[in-house]
């Protein structure tokens, strides 16, 4: 019962942490699109 409750911890923890790095990777890459193209000097 114990091996149990600690493999569902571990994995309601590895789900929590993909769901909230995925969250904020989605606008951020969407926001890098439009800087790149506004300023292709500062890229380079």
């Amino acid at each position: 019962m114990r091996f149990i409750a600690g493999g569902m911890h571990e994995i309601h923890t590895f789900s929590t942490v993909i769901t909230v790095e995925v969250k904020p990777t989605t606008p951020r890459v969407h926001h890098e699109c439009p800087q790149e193209r506004s300023r292709p000097s500062a890229s380079v």
